[in-house]
């Protein structure tokens, strides 16, 4: 559709939150209005903006011919508003959700749309499972069905179905599975055909049972498996025993909360899910800008006459250089200035910059600082910090006690985030977590301020503690006297190292 579309159908994929597409997240970001079913995983509501209107539909109970309406009616209201409208969809937008429906309905009302495709939970979820729905030595076409379809239309026929593929992948069909299954043996499916129904496919409560066809029903029912599921039948299935890489990944299964804002924990996140873990975002600080005062500008515009800066987080760098456009100036500006960076996700946020930092200090205590500078390195050299509104004060502390100047530009704030309950994973609702990972201290008292004491208290004693470093497990005791974990380096591959030797221990 045209470039001013005001409605977006996006598929959210097969469930787990890290297989939206950039399209589909970018999109959830601009949003003012998301339009979601159940299907859809509600962590991704967290990547909206603040004032967003969340309208939540049971896609489950819209078989009638006037929920369907009103759903319909809902969207073509909104898609006249003028506002911006996300139509969140599990899986695909197109595949088994009505989606087309939607589309016409807003086409012939004269409102533009556009469909970003989603990851099909058809291919995805077996091959979380260790399952390809084809391999040229043993399938070479695929059958996609549904065990459920509308009152008014005609059931599926999978007597003829059992010969008309090499491998049939069948959407909502546990309820009905046995039926599905005495069809597919009329059909003179082979009784001994390999058959999977995987249930919560990509997420860590995933669960797959395998066996013949002709046992499948049994074993099912045994292992009380939970919709949403998915049946796969046919050769490919075993190709399991040795595709699947479930038991090879230390943290599978393991629900971790991440308290930092998903853009900032790119890199945390991305390692957790390949060490099979499903990362649970629940940012508990937002961070907004602050404007610098007259004599802060001034300091920045004269940055080239400081013998250095310190860039103490990666919200620093990115604060820094949106001031520094916006008065017209660029990296330019630091030639001939030392750039010193704390931690390493704040060299490499320089590093995209194109600045190589040329200190980075192993502790960010004062001690550490001084033991990196050097006495000579401090006395006399006049340092800028553009900082957060609110700091642990270990520069304005270790500066000017060598004798050296250090001259602040406050220029963001960290808050923390009010999220609605209802926006919170489910697992944490439960009570249902394996750890829960702090950044900072302000993720910290973000968590408590969200949480309130007690209840942030019952879900911690419940579950394994992380804190990147030493001042975070500080800023934890205040609330929580049981230790936290601590990795030996407070970086994002050391609380990974740390979280994968206790579980193997």
């Amino acid at each position: 559709m045209s470039s001013g579309a005001r409605v977006y159908f996006v598929g959210a994929g097969p469930g787990d939150p890290g297989l939206i597409t950039q399209r589909g997240l970018e999109l959830i970001r601009k949003a003012d209005v998301v339009v979601v079913d159940q299907l859809a995983n509600p962590e991704l509501l967290l990547e909206t903006r603040r004032g967003v209107e969340i309208v939540q539909i049971d896609a489950r109970l819209a078989h009638t011919r006037s929920e369907r309406t009103a759903l319909v009616d809902c969207l073509v209201e909104l898609g006249q508003s003028g506002k911006t409208v996300v139509r969140l969809k599990g899986g695909d937008a197109y595949l088994f959700g009505r989606g087309g429906e939607e589309a016409e309905a807003l086409k012939d009302a004269g409102i533009s749309f556009e469909v970003v495709p989603g990851v099909p939970s058809a291919f995805a979820v077996p091959a979380s499972a260790g399952i390809p729905v084809t391999d040229r030595r043993h399938s070479k076409s695929v059958l996609i069905t549904t065990g459920q379809v509308a009152k008014d239309a005609e059931p599926v026929d999978f007597v003829s179905a059992a010969k008309s593929a090499e491998t049939l992948v069948i959407f909502m069909g546990l309820k009905k599975l046995p039926s599905i299954v005495a069809d597919l043996l009329k059909g003179e499916l082979d009784p001994e055909t390999p058959a999977a129904v995987i249930s919560k496919g990509t997420l860590p409560g995933q669960r797959t049972v395998t066996a013949p066809i002709s046992e499948l029903v049994e074993r099912v029912e045994k292992a009380n498996l939970q919709t949403p599921a998915l049946l796969v039948v046919g050769s490919v299935v075993s190709l399991r025993k040795v595709l699947s890489m479930e038991k090879e990944r230390p943290l599978f299964g393991q629900r971790v909360v991440v308290t930092r804002p998903r853009s900032q924990a790119t890199g945390f996140v991305q390692g957790l899910m390949a060490l099979g873990a499903e990362p649970l975002i629940l940012p508990t600080v937002v961070v907004a800008p602050v404007l610098p005062n007259p004599k802060e500008q001034a300091a920045l515009r004269g940055v080239s006459g400081f013998d250095a800066v310190f860039f103490t987080s990666t919200n620093a760098v990115r604060r820094t250089f949106e001031c520094l456009e916006e008065i017209g100036m660029d990296v330019r500006c630091l030639a001939g200035v030392q750039v010193i960076a704390i931690g390493t996700a704040t060299s490499e946020a320089l590093k995209a910059r194109g600045i190589i930092a040329d200190l980075i200090p192993d502790t960010f205590s004062s001690q550490g600082i001084c033991d990196a500078l050097g006495e000579a390195g401090i006395k006399g050299r006049r340092f800028l910090y553009p900082k957060a509104r609110v700091t642990r004060g270990t520069l304005e502390a270790a500066i000017p006690e060598a004798e050296g100047v250090l001259e602040s530009v406050v220029l963001y704030e960290t808050l923390s985030n009010a999220i609605p309950e209802s926006h919170w994973p489910g697992a944490i609702r439960d009570g249902d977590v394996d750890w829960f990972t702090f950044t900072s201290p302000s993720t910290v008292r973000g968590f408590f301020d969200l949480m309130g004491k007690e209840r942030g208290l019952s879900l911690l004693e419940g579950s394994q503690v992380l804190a990147i470093g030493k001042t975070t497990a500080s800023a934890l005791s205040e609330y929580f006297q049981l230790d936290a974990i601590v990795p030996e380096k407070s970086t994002i591959d050391s609380m990974l190292k740390a979280m994968e030797a206790s579980v193997l221990s």
